[in-house]
C-alpha cells in the first residue's frame, strides 16, 4: 500500500473532526480491522496489483470512519455495509 497507518490516521481523525491523540489505538484498531476485511474479500492477484492503488486506501478509510460512526449504535445495520462502501471494495476486485 502507498500510505502508511500514520497517513491513513492522519486523514480519518481530520474527517471525523479529532485534535488530539486520544483516540489514535481504537481508530488504528478500526483501520487494521478494515484493511483486514478488504484484503480478505479480494484475490491473491488483486492484492498485488492493488499495492500502490490509492482506492485501497480510500475503501480502508471509508470503512474505518463508517465502523467509528457506528460503534454503539444499535440501530446501525449489523448484516450490511452500507451501498457506497460496499461498491468501493468491489471495484478493487473488478476494475
Amino acid at each position: 500500500m502507498t500510505e502508511t497507518n500514520d497517513n491513513n490516521l492522519t486523514i480519518i481523525k481530520n474527517s471525523l473532526g479529532i485534535v488530539d491523540g486520544s483516540f489514535d489505538n481504537e481508530l488504528n484498531g478500526y483501520l487494521n480491522a478494515s484493511k483486514s476485511y478488504i484484503v480478505s474479500t479480494l484475490s491473491t492477484d488483486k492484492i498485488a496489483d492493488l499495492k500502490d492503488d490509492v482506492r485501497l486506501n480510500v475503501a480502508i478509510q471509508q470503512l474505518a470512519i463508517y465502523l467509528w460512526q457506528s460503534r454503539g449504535d444499535t440501530t446501525a445495520p449489523r448484516d450490511a455495509l452500507p451501498f457506497t462502501i460496499q461498491t468501493l471494495i468491489n471495484n478493487l476486485n473488478y476494475n
